[in-house]
């Protein structure tokens, strides 16, 4: 999340995850991000197909 790399070591594209923002985050603030996702719904449609 904070580093834009998969467990296998390949880099995230920054323009689907912004790995480049989040990783300047705090952890305060990385635990109110993810707290904060918990509660929303799935809006369906929007994600590869199969997944």
């Amino acid at each position: 999340m904070r580093q834009g790399r998969r467990p296998d070591g390949t880099i995230v594209d920054p323009n689907k995850m912004p790995w480049v923002r989040s990783g300047k985050m705090t952890d305060e603030e990385m635990r109110a991000t993810w707290m904060y996702r918990g509660t929303l719904r799935a809006q369906g449609g929007g994600g590869p197909a199969g997944r």
